[in-house]
């Protein structure tokens, strides 16, 4: 949820942002969730938020992922309070990150996981500049799975926005 706090932060304070950087995010600033969609997401939390919070979180992560890692982000996710995890997740849900972009005039850049594909060309239609480094075989928590790749890719992009 990261991403749309970034955008939002930027949009506040314009002028002190020299990048964004997202961390397993922006993948396509263009899809959007139907209000059924949303309805039927949240109704799962709303009926049983630790089962569903929990399911979640363990899909976000690849099958060799380190099991004790998996399961302590799994319990720290699933424990927050229900209203609170499903405000937020509502927020996320129906966050209009084209709509936000359109006052954001800061370059963006990712490290994402390679799990899912990131459509660079949505991203360079819809940001002033837009770059990404992948990374592969992990799932969405890249920084906390391969925290040594991830820093890598950090100090490289840091150094891009810095130029």
């Amino acid at each position: 949820m990261g991403g749309p706090v970034n955008i939002a932060a930027t949009r506040q304070i314009p002028k002190r942002i020299l990048g964004l950087v997202g961390v397993d995010t922006y993948t396509n600033f263009e899809f959007k969730y139907t209000p059924e969609q949303i309805d039927g997401i949240l109704s799962s939390f709303k009926t049983d938020f630790i089962a569903t919070s929990s399911n979640l979180v363990r899909s976000m992560f690849l099958p060799k992922a380190d099991s004790i890692l998996v399961e302590q982000i799994v319990a720290d996710m699933s424990s927050s309070p229900p209203e609170v995890g499903i405000g937020a997740l509502q927020g996320f849900l129906k966050f209009d990150r084209v709509e936000a972009l359109k006052d954001v005039q800061t370059p963006i850049y990712c490290i994402n996981s390679d799990k899912h594909s990131t459509n660079v060309e949505v991203g360079q239609r819809n940001a002033l500049s837009f770059g990404v480094e992948l990374m592969p075989g992990v799932g969405h928590f890249v920084m906390m799975e391969d925290p040594e790749i991830f820093n890598q890719l950090l100090d490289k992009t840091i150094k891009t926005i810095s130029l």
